[in-house]
């Protein structure tokens, strides 16, 4: 019995140091390491994406429109031209003000699900509550 113990013990360092070789001679050890990483956390880089994606909203939209669009009176598409407002949203928009009637103020939006603090913030700048004239 001991002799089979002894044979699978030298088997599974022999496996071992053939994988330990494959895998040293595997790598590419010219490769110089850089002078200096750059860590970038989750927030960071969200936080990075996000302003980005605000900037390229604000000038697509500031292209669109000239007016901010009255949430009292515009439509599905209209309102899908808001930065993270998409189809569902917009039709949630809708919905509410045929439920609720005429929006008092822009953050009435925060009832709606679906949109927080941080989208009314992203969008109070294009949206009024009041036609224009």
């Amino acid at each position: 019995m001991r002799a089979k113990e002894t044979k699978t013990v030298i088997f599974l360092l022999l496996a071992t140091l053939a994988f330990s070789a494959l895998a040293f001679l595997g790598t590419d050890r010219r490769t110089e390491a850089p002078d200096s990483y750059q860590i970038i956390t989750q927030y960071e880089g969200k936080q990075a994406w996000d302003e980005a994606a605000a900037q390229n909203g604000e000038q697509a939209l500031s292209e669109k429109t000239a007016s901010p669009v009255c949430l009292n009176t515009a439509d599905i598409q209209e309102l899908e031209t808001l930065p993270h407002i998409g189809p569902v949203l917009a039709q949630r928009i809708v919905e509410w003000r045929e439920s609720n009637g005429p929006y008092q103020s822009v953050d009435d939006l925060l009832q709606i699900r679906g949109i927080g603090a941080k989208t009314v913030d992203n969008i109070r700048n294009f949206v009024t509550v009041e036609e224009s004239e």
